[in-house]
């Protein structure tokens, strides 16, 4: 590359609004301090912990950084718009390296230019639903890595080439990802079908379930590590009663052995395979990177829904705050692992939510106000009691106009919490026209309500986008758009967008 860092930064920072839509995150580059490095990124956000910030990033951020160094190189043979999409290159080294030859890596790129084709398609004049397994390693024995999931594996006496299937109109209603899904090797030939078995979920909420198992525990595994480091780096023994902080030290540290022995043995479970969903037009592509790759409308963005919850997790448990470390150092071991895990249980079905509703193309709006100091409780809260945690300011009305919906988000007096209720029912009610309200421990106060907005400039913005920013001074706004883009606020500033 050359040596010149003005040009180089001028080049790198030309692409910042295009990566900011695909990942989700402002992203800056700047000239680095190290002896081989000419360049650097950092992230223009408060929001995230800078050890999240490289556990979370770094494997994404260090493909775009190749892809735009490969640019650089070649910017001097080419005016900079008659270049390909950068967003794109990077997509297909995310999902294909290392396992792309360079001599042959026109097979995957058509194989990617084919679903785009199969996206637009429909049958009987419904969109195309279709799915895959994509085995990119040429060494899979498929057969038995199959095997081990709830699935019936059903082989073909000869791979087939893809096309043969797609050009079957058939296909587009068979291969729907519920009963039936492709099996696709890396010559990007058909092996076989995937089946759905008797009494199983679909195949589609098998596949999201175990991606969300993998997720849960390493948000643990985040939190944990991101906890240990804030107290041993940024406080000192002085600041707490001795004892209680070091035996806090040790709980924490016994705790994330065991939560990386699990995670070690999740990796190993890890299915080799992956995931492709088509559905509403849209692709989603599930990788081996803790994130969606989805291709919408032609354009490419990053899911990061772990990045998500992790957000979640630091805002509503905050451990770099003197108040909660004291406040989780009062309990035993017991407790302060039973709240941190409920809490990730809570936000998992929360961020199960908004995925949902995004990939079925419903829009809505929710408000988690930051009502307690300490994150969440265990304990149920009467339901009155809860409602009173409502700013009147919030509100068009000046309050709540549930009436007589009120007794269908109670249990018995209590309010009723997102852990006690089926997807299809937070579908239900998230759907209807307003914003959805929780507190700190997810229990729902209110929904279809309207915001008052008089004090945001709403210019330009939709209603759901106005109401989210005026929601978002009093807890955290997420407002999932009917295109299935999802926006995190808080204090009227984004935090991410995935």
């Amino acid at each position: 590359m050359n040596e010149n860092k003005d040009t180089a930064l001028s080049f790198f920072n030309h692409f910042r609004a295009e990566l900011r839509s695909f990942i989700g995150l402002d992203l800056e580059f700047i000239p680095s301090n190290k002896e081989h490095e000419l360049i650097e990124y950092q992230l223009q956000s408060n929001s995230i912990q800078d050890v999240l910030v490289h556990k979370l990033f770094d494997r994404l951020l260090g493909k775009v950084t190749t892809v735009l160094s490969n640019y650089y190189d070649r910017s001097a043979e080419f005016e900079l718009q008659q270049l390909i999409s950068v967003v794109e290159e990077i997509a297909l080294l995310i999902i294909f390296h290392p396992h792309i030859d360079k001599q042959k890596k026109l097979k995957p790129y058509a194989f990617v230019k084919l679903l785009k084709d199969i996206s637009t398609k429909t049958y009987e004049s419904a969109h195309t639903a279709l799915g895959f397994f994509y085995f990119k390693a040429k060494s899979s024995d498929i057969q038995q890595e199959l095997s081990s999931y709830p699935f019936e594996y059903i082989p073909l006496e000869f791979p087939i080439d893809i096309r043969g299937f797609i050009a079957d109109k058939r296909s587009l209603k068979l291969v729907d990802n519920e009963h039936i899904s492709l099996v696709v090797n890396h010559n990007f030939f058909v092996t076989g079908f995937v089946r759905r078995q008797t009494e199983c979920n679909t195949i589609r909420s098998v596949v999201l379930n175990l991606y969300n198992e993998i997720d849960e525990w390493q948000l643990r595994q985040l939190y944990y590590e991101g906890m240990y480091e804030y107290i041993s780096c940024k406080t000192t023994k002085e600041e707490f009663e001795s004892t209680a902080y070091e035996q806090f030290m040790s709980d924490i540290h016994m705790q994330l052995q065991k939560i990386n022995k699990r995670n070690r043995e999740k990796k190993k479970a890890f299915p080799s395979f992956q995931f492709i969903d088509i559905n509403n037009s849209d692709i989603n592509w599930y990788t081996d990177h803790n994130f969606t790759l989805r291709l919408s409308n032609g354009s490419w963005k990053v899911k990061h829904y772990l990045a998500f919850k992790s957000m979640f997790l630091e805002i509503f448990l905050p451990y770099n705050n003197k108040e909660m470390v004291s406040f989780l150092m009062k309990g035993t071991s017991a407790f302060h692992q039973s709240l941190i895990d409920l809490t990730v249980k809570r936000i998992d079905k929360m961020v199960n939510l908004i995925k949902r509703l995004g990939q079925a193309g419903k829009g809505a709006l929710f408000i988690i106000l930051c009502d307690s100091p300490c994150g969440a409780t265990h304990e149920p809260v009467l339901f009155n009691t809860a409602l009173q945690q409502i700013p009147a300011s919030m509100l068009l009305r000046g309050s709540t106009s549930l009436q007589k919906f009120t007794p269908i988000i109670k249990q018995e007096d209590y309010a009723l919490n997102i852990l006690r209720c089926d997807l299809s029912y937070l579908e239900l009610i998230s759907t209807i026209d307003g914003a959805v309200i929780f507190d700190s421990s997810f229990n729902i106060l209110s929904f279809g309500e309207l915001l008052d907005v008089s004090n945001v400039r709403t210019e330009a913005l939709g209603a759901r986008t106005a109401a989210a920013y005026a929601g978002s001074r009093f807890g955290i706004a997420v407002k999932v758009s009917q295109d299935g883009d999802v926006v995190m606020l808080q204090n009227g500033k984004t935090l991410i967008e995935i």
